[in-house]
């Protein structure tokens, strides 16, 4: 990301936070006016959807009435700083009516002048960024069917943790093999 941001400040243009590409389109700081600004705090609301993954973690954190306020406020800080740069980042690179909805920063970079090369190592860094996503949706939900074997819902066989890191054996075990197992019955479809 921090590439992305250097790179995208260096190489981009200050007019382009208030001039569209075609002239026809309207221009200024919000071209769209407040529902286009409303619209897209819509779009990165849902961004913040991941951090219920780390308040299911609060069983194995040693103090977690202080170290779990302090790790989602923490972490929520940070990625709004990030976000906004990017944000900010993208739209120095490209003006706003080049902007690629699917592949924002790797199309910016393909159409920037010497930059086709970082394309691709944007590409690839979205790809693990997708996998990783993954898992962290994998360590939630581990959490989520040990706490549900608990309560006897499902079998207590899921229920198990391991007591030195307090981290749930079976429902990991179960979850991931059952992702595998539909991965694979994707890629071979």
């Amino acid at each position: 990301m921090l590439f992305i941001i250097i790179a995208c400040f260096l190489s981009g243009n200050i007019d382009n936070f208030s001039k569209p590409a075609d002239v026809s389109k309207p221009g200024g700081f919000a071209p769209y006016g407040i529902r286009g600004v409303f619209y897209g705090a819509a779009l990165v609301y849902f961004s913040y959807i991941g951090y219920d993954a780390t308040s299911t973690m609060a069983e194995e954190v040693k103090i977690p009435a202080r170290c779990m306020p302090a790790g989602v406020s923490g972490s929520v800080i940070i990625v709004s700083i990030l976000y906004c740069l990017m944000g900010s980042a993208l739209c120095a690179l490209v003006p706003y009516d080049k902007i690629d909805p699917n592949a924002p920063f790797a199309v910016a970079f393909r159409q920037t002048k010497g930059w086709t090369w970082a394309a691709n190592l944007v590409g690839a860094g979205a790809s693990v960024g997708i996998i990783t996503s993954l898992l962290v949706a994998m360590l939630g939900q581990a959490r989520y069917i040990c706490v549900i074997g608990r309560s006897c819902v499902i079998p207590k066989w899921f229920a198990k943790v391991n007591p030195s890191t307090g981290t749930p054996i079976n429902a990991t075990v179960f979850l991931g093999s059952h992702l595998q197992i539909s991965i694979l019955n994707l890629t071979f479809m």
